[in-house]
């Protein structure tokens, strides 16, 4: 059972917010996604984020494994829980459904641009002796659809720039030195560059620094980057966890993220740039957004 609370950014004022339901992984123009039950839910609610004026969306028999909302609220997209794990975006009154894949996609490997007018997905591909995925950019209405990069090894946690022309991603590189790299692309002309070592990038609203994680040689860090992959630095510093889903505040200086440790439950951590601090937030917790 999934249990939603609400908690101020200092730590305080933990409250209970809905017993029975999950939220989707990001708020926009003070509207969230509800779900209700597990893998293979069916129903899908949109509300206000306190609550209010909760209204089922409607989406027939599509059994749904992850669903997320356009910056715009006026569009989600949803991957559904059966064995062909396709995308599919609709409006948020449940009309205007549309299919954008006829292949399997994973919940990190799909993001609504910033202006929710398009949206950046990772569909795998075949090479010999191993898989691989192909990055492609389409519009909502899935009458436009382009290949931005072919031949990605593994590819994964895509993320646009503010001004939705570049993106971001993550992929693995084979062979004796095999590691994990992040990748920007240009949306107009595909160019493409390496930026750094790590996985799981996020931009932030600035689009002046992307937050990643990889390891420091013993674990894994928190770390901070300029766009253009300079200036890295290390922001966490906390000796055994393992930082994950990462969320930028709306004003670009504070960062959401989970963390495990061993075999504990997951851990919610705030870092402040402003300050230069983590703090942690709250216990057991399976995902968070910011208000």
């Amino acid at each position: 059972l999934i249990s939603t609370y609400t908690i101020k950014s200092d730590g305080s004022d933990l409250k209970l917010f809905n017993d029975s339901m999950g939220v989707s992984p990001y708020s926009y123009r003070n509207k969230i996604l509800l779900t209700k039950g597990g893998i293979g839910f069916y129903d899908i609610y949109i509300a206000n984020y306190n609550g209010s004026f909760m209204a089922k969306i409607p989406l027939g028999s599509n059994p749904v494994a992850y669903c997320n909302l356009s910056p715009d609220a006026e569009k989600l997209y949803f991957i559904t829980a059966n064995i062909d794990m396709n995308l599919y975006v609709v409006n948020s009154d449940g009309s205007g459904l549309v299919q954008i894949t006829t292949l399997p996609v994973s919940f990190n490997s799909v993001k609504f641009s910033p202006s929710g007018k398009m949206i950046a997905y990772l569909e795998p591909s075949y090479f010999p002796n191993h898989r691989g995925t192909k990055l492609f950019i389409s519009n909502a209405s899935g009458t436009y659809k382009r290949l931005l990069k072919d031949s990605i090894q593994d590819g994964s946690s895509i993320d646009w720039s503010n001004d939705g022309k570049k993106i971001i991603f993550h992929y693995l590189v084979l062979g004796m030195n095999a590691a994990v790299k992040i990748g920007v692309i240009d949306t107009a002309n595909s160019n493409f560059a390496v930026l750094a070592d790590g996985y799981s990038p996020a931009w932030s609203p600035k689009g002046n620094k992307i937050c990643f994680v990889n390891s420091n040689g013993t674990n894994n860090e928190l770390f901070l980057m300029d766009q253009d992959g300079s200036n890295i630095t290390s922001v966490s510093n906390i000796p055994g966890i393992s930082p994950y889903y990462i969320k930028w505040s709306k004003e670009g200086m504070r960062i959401l993220y989970r963390s495990i440790e061993g075999s504990n439950p997951p851990k919610l951590w705030m870092y402040d740039l402003n300050t230069n601090s983590n703090m942690l937030l709250a216990d057991s917790v399976y995902d968070a957004i910011w208000q």
